[in-house]
């Protein structure tokens, strides 16, 4: 009888632990997306999510770069470095919804208000 109980538990732990594996999957993590940005202008860029980094790449050069996590369906991020009008270590919180190849983000707070402006101007294509 202690034997089954033993494997019982061991099968429970098992299931907890895999549920816990797959909450914490980050749906972002190596990929990136093409849309516009207003930089000051409308320019075509992409969102490379790499580990903790989103990179900004405008015409293939790293304009900008942010540290990131997600929770959820909650993007936080904080500059690390970049030529933006916002300072490093600004802090923006929005949220993310992927559908098919499209990601769209929408702003929910942030400290460099022209930021929300240049996050949320469209859509964001999945680049394959």
């Amino acid at each position: 009888m202690k034997t089954i109980i033993k494997i019982f538990l061991l099968g429970a732990f098992s299931v907890l632990l895999n549920c816990k594996e797959a909450k914490d999957v980050n749906p972002i993590d190596n990929t990136a997306w093409a849309g516009v940005a207003n930089i000051p202008t409308a320019q075509n860029i992409i969102l490379e999510f790499t580990g903790e980094d989103i990179n900004v790449l405008l015409k293939d050069k790293m304009v900008e770069q942010m540290k990131y996590t997600v929770s959820n369906d909650t993007l936080h991020i904080e500059k690390t470095m970049g030529g933006s009008p916002c300072p490093v270590k600004s802090k923006g919180v929005y949220k993310y919804i992927i559908k098919g190849d499209q990601l769209s983000i929408q702003y929910i707070s942030d400290e460099c208000n022209s930021r929300q402006y240049n996050m949320t101007v469209s859509n964001f294509k999945k680049v394959q």
